[in-house]
């Protein structure tokens, strides 16, 4: 070596003013450590997000699939729905037949029930018995009539004859 260049050694101690030059003593490293649980953090975080997508993505899948569903089914609860209105026209004709053809009294029935309140000085030749439709505006329901001929001794047996009529069923 020559003299002009001296050999360069380190010291024997280490400066202490220059942190950057002393020796690392640490048992557990730091740096690690917060790197560590930085990442965990954003792992954990990174799950969330990709599961709470997952679920978004796959809540619209059913509900595109339900909407097709539902629109494939459509047809055939229209043609469903009109069935059950024409069904509950018709149910209801039947019933106002039902009801038109059905007497509210039959008619033997009614002959023994006239013949049971008769007063005794009362004597039946004819009893006629009809329903006339009548006409309240535009509605129209059935009425009964009834007429009676015969002979009566008194007039007062008439009148309660009449009275026993008008408050029979």
């Amino acid at each position: 070596m020559s003299k002009g260049k001296r050999e360069i050694q380190s010291h024997w101690r280490p400066n202490f003013i220059k942190f950057s030059k002393l020796p690392d003593i640490k048992v557990i490293q730091t740096n690690f450590i917060v790197n560590f649980i930085a990442l965990t953090v954003v792992l954990i975080c990174s799950f969330f997000v990709v599961k709470r997508e997952y679920r978004v993505l796959s809540l619209s899948v059913a509900a595109a699939q339900m909407q097709e569903q539902i629109q494939l089914s459509e047809a055939g609860d229209n043609s469903k729905l009109s069935m059950s209105i024409e069904f509950n026209k018709t149910a209801a004709n039947i019933i106002d037949l039902e009801k038109f053809c059905s007497p509210p009294t039959l008619v033997h029935q009614f002959l023994v029930d006239v013949s049971a309140i008769r007063p005794t000085g009362l004597a039946f030749r004819s009893i006629a018995f009809s329903e006339p439709i009548l006409s309240k505006g535009k509605k129209q329901d059935v009425g009964y009539r009834l007429s009676v001929t015969g002979e009566v001794e008194d007039l007062l047996e008439l009148e309660s004859l009449k009275s026993l009529l008008q408050n029979a069923e």
